[in-house]
């Protein structure tokens, strides 16, 4: 399974472009549909200049065929397109690294959506505090995980 313009539509629909380099809800320095820059390097490229919308969905489309790279290798589990992108979307915001250890991975190939959503609102605060944006974009995600039409 691969992204598709849905995807790409709950990305931004669910993100908040960032024209010049930004912090996010979870604390890291952003651009674009927060495309997170993780090095000084990515950081110093960037910190001079305005990011444009169009970069930006360059940028973000980049960013999802490595996500669906990384987990056509991880996932099992025949889904639908909707859940598909309700764990390209927490895998975008959390890495595939990080939504391989947290146990939703297990519980996806395993089928088991409902206990998968428990672990998903989990993933809706930064520095212990409760984050309005991140709790929503979680009520969207697992509404997208449970439902088994395409």
């Amino acid at each position: 399974m691969k992204h598709n313009l849905t995807t790409i539509t709950l990305i931004k629909e669910t993100r908040t472009y960032c024209p010049t380099l930004t912090l996010n809800a979870r604390g890291k320095v952003v651009i674009g549909w927060e495309h997170v820059l993780r090095s000084n390097k990515q950081k110093a490229e960037f910190s001079d200049s305005a990011f444009c919308a169009e970069e930006a969905e360059k940028l973000l489309i980049k960013d999802l065929k490595i996500i669906d790279a990384k987990l056509s290798k991880l996932i099992t589990a025949n889904l639908t397109q909707k859940q598909y992108n309700a764990i390209i979307s927490l895998c975008y915001d959390i890495s595939v690294k990080t939504f391989k250890e947290s146990g939703i991975l297990e519980l996806i190939n395993n089928y088991q959506f409902t206990e998968a959503t428990g672990q998903l609102r989990k993933w809706n605060t930064y520095l212990n505090e409760k984050s309005y944006k991140l709790a929503k974009l979680r009520k969207i995600e697992i509404s997208l995980l449970t439902t088994t039409d395409y």
